[in-house]
């Protein structure tokens, strides 16, 4: 599975900056990791991927994988807004735990500019009250 995320990952992701290799398999074992856990996600996981995989091979000639990353992010583009529902959800099914952990990183949360630690410390600084008003 780490060979797959490890081209699957910038096709999904394309961030300006690709990921570096060090980051790239912290993300990879990160996603294998919660794969074990869920067998069952695991296996229609592998499932979709495989198919996606396989599609571009009756238009294109060559699996997904073998495809440059333009062309990969391309392709993908193309299937999110194929009119086959279950083409489309497979499609996004792919892409849903590389976003899941890649946008969990607090990094990328700032560069986004969601700062947890920021909203954390002004919750902190408010006082909150779960008292009732008395009604006369």
């Amino acid at each position: 599975m780490r060979q797959t995320l490890k081209w699957l990952i910038p096709t999904i992701i394309a961030p300006e900056n690709p990921p570096g290799e060090e980051e790239l398999l912290h993300l990879c074992d990160e996603i294998e990791a919660y794969l074990n856990c869920n067998k069952n996600f695991k296996l229609i996981y592998t499932l979709c991927l495989g198919i996606v995989n396989f599609l571009p091979l009756f238009t294109k000639g060559r699996t997904l994988r073998l495809l440059r990353l333009e062309a990969r992010q391309d392709f993908l583009n193309r299937i999110l807004r194929s009119r086959f529902s279950l083409v489309r959800g497979m499609s996004i099914l792919v892409g849903l735990p590389i976003k899941m952990f890649y946008y969990n990183q607090e990094a990328e949360q700032v560069r986004l500019g969601f700062d947890a630690r920021a909203l954390k410390e002004e919750a902190g600084l408010r006082l909150v009250s779960r008292s009732r008003a008395q009604v006369s």
